[in-house]
């Protein structure tokens, strides 16, 4: 059992011989001792972070033992290790780490963080973001004439936890609609150009729309009218007639 103790060790010779050639002498020792508190790594989550396709776990491993020992730490996410970390520490001591996950497209929402040593482990959840598109309209070529091509600009940033490729669509009521696919890694931001034709009898103000399934962004348009075919009026000031037959008739 733990705690403190006296020790009593006897030295002694075998014969006079032994005391001749040894130089042994016969008597009694005392001292005293304690048994410690074998080593014991508790450890605990201190805190999760997740960016940029990453999921990070902070822990604290402390040595709540008297020995000093050397134990390895295993993180595992949803019963995969994702990191693995040696830890040597004195009775008392702590130390703190981070694991860095990469999250993988197949993960679901949430996911389950825990931490092993040989003595203790703690677990927690994380949740997951999907990919998620923000869309800003950057640009766009109107005033434009009806049956010329509307252009609008448009930057997409995935601000959620995974890259993943998704629609964006132009939408003008009344004139017609166009989507373009783009792929857009965690924390990345890409410009797509949608290309939308008018037609005549298009004319008017519009209000278009740029969607992603995660957000929109509408911006004014205008389509004017072609302008009218150029028409020429023509009129006979004077003419050289009479002519005889056989000379030049000229008209101005």
């Amino acid at each position: 059992p733990l705690g403190s103790y006296e020790s009593q060790i006897t030295v002694w010779a075998e014969n006079d011989r032994d005391l001749l050639n040894n130089n042994l002498e016969t008597r009694d020792t005392t001292d005293a001792f304690e048994i410690g508190e074998p080593a014991e790594f508790d450890t605990e989550v201190l805190s999760t972070d997740t960016a940029d396709g990453t999921v990070g776990i902070e822990y604290e491993v402390e040595n709540l033992g008297d020995a000093s020992d050397e134990q390895t730490v295993l993180v595992e996410v949803d019963g995969t290790e994702a990191c693995s970390e040696t830890h040597e520490l004195d009775g008392g001591d702590d130390v703190a780490n981070w694991c860095l996950y990469s999250i993988e497209s197949g993960d679901p929402p949430s996911v389950e963080a825990e931490v092993i040593t040989n003595d203790d482990s703690d677990t927690t959840s994380v949740s997951i973001d999907d990919a998620e598109f923000e869309v800003d309209v950057t640009s766009t070529n109107d005033p434009i004439e009806e049956g010329e091509t509307l252009t609008v600009d448009a930057s997409v940033t995935n601000v959620g936890d995974l890259s993943d490729t998704k629609d964006v669509t132009l939408s003008v009521p009344g004139v017609g609609e166009t989507t373009e696919s783009v792929e857009v890694d965690v924390g990345e931001s890409e410009t797509v150009e949608l290309d939308l034709e008018t037609s005549v009898g298009n004319a008017d103000d519009y209000t278009a729309d740029v969607e992603t399934p995660d957000d929109s962004e509408s911006t004014s348009v205008t389509i004017e009218e072609q302008p009218d075919e150029a028409e020429f009026e023509v009129d006979i000031t004077s003419t050289n007639d009479p002519v005889e037959e056989g000379d030049g008739l000229e008209v101005e």
